[in-house]
Order: C-alpha cells, then sequence, then structure tokens
C-alpha cells in the first residue's frame, strides 16, 4: 500500500520531522517511496448515453467538466484538448453567472469551449480553479468508467 506524504511526515520522529512543505516537494517523495495523489479525467456516460469527463483535483473536487459527446472518440480527443490548452492562461474565459457567481471555461484554439466549471462565490475562487486545473490537467490520467 503507498503511503501518503501526510502519513510519512506523521510516521516520522518528532525529533527529526521535517515542515510538511518540505516533505511536499516531489523529489522528496520520491525518496521517502511516498505517492503523490494527483488529478485525472473521468470519462463516463450520462443518463442520456453521451460520453462526458471531468477533470478531478488530487482531492477528488471536480474542477472542469464536458459537454455531451455522441462519439466516445470525441471525449477523448476532448480531453487531449484540455491537456494541450490548460497551461495557456489566454485560454481560459473568466465569467459572472446571473446570480453573481463566478465560473471559467477553457476554450481550445478555434474558440470552442471544451471545459467548464462549477460555480464560484468568490473570483479568487474561480482564480484558484483556473490554477487547479493547470495545475492537474495536462500530466492527468484517464480513468475509463464508460464499460
Amino acid at each position: 500500500m503507498a503511503r501518503t506524504a501526510d502519513s510519512a511526515f506523521a510516521a516520522a520522529p518528532k525529533h527529526c520531522r521535517m515542515t510538511q512543505a518540505v516533505i511536499k516537494s516531489p523529489h522528496i517523495h520520491q525518496e521517502l517511496g511516498v505517492s503523490r495523489v494527483s488529478g485525472k479525467f473521468e470519462l463516463y456516460t450520462d443518463n442520456a448515453g453521451e460520453f462526458r469527463f471531468r477533470l478531478k483535483a488530487g482531492n477528488g473536487e471536480n474542477i472542469l467538466a464536458s459537454e455531451g459527446y455522441k462519439q466516445k472518440a470525441s471525449a477523448e480527443n476532448g480531453i487531449e484538448s484540455v491537456k494541450k490548452n490548460a497551461g495557456d492562461d489566454g485560454r481560459y474565459e473568466r465569467k459572472e453567472t446571473a446570480a453573481g457567481k463566478h465560473m471559467f471555461n477553457l476554450k481550445a484554439t478555434n474558440g470552442q469551449v471544451i471545459g467548464t466549471s462549477q460555480s464560484y462565490a468568490s473570483a479568487s475562487g474561480r482564480d484558484n480553479g483556473i490554477e487547479s486545473v493547470k495545475k492537474n490537467a495536462p500530466d492527468a490520467a484517464v480513468d475509463d468508467k464508460t464499460g
């Protein structure tokens, strides 16, 4: 069973504990044999039979959701487009809803929306969501739940 950084930190003797900021470094993870919890894409079929994906952060929170696609290959192409475009801040459309909440869309180079966020109470929450997509999407694995 893989240990997490937090469990490795808690298990260390009190006199030799490092700060959590240091122990969460990727290099420390390799040296201690602990695993980093990273984001993943979930590919699934909705109730209407369409293929969708969502990007989940390492903590399991949904941070981006797709539209419905008729073909599985189209949803898979959407995932690749998110991975490709996630790091470009210019691809994020920051919006305010009619209810005064904040959200964002991630757009492909052709301007098509490839992912939509949840609604956030504040602009800073939305901006944190964007940073989470930038961090998690490029190397996220795909968990295919379509059967």
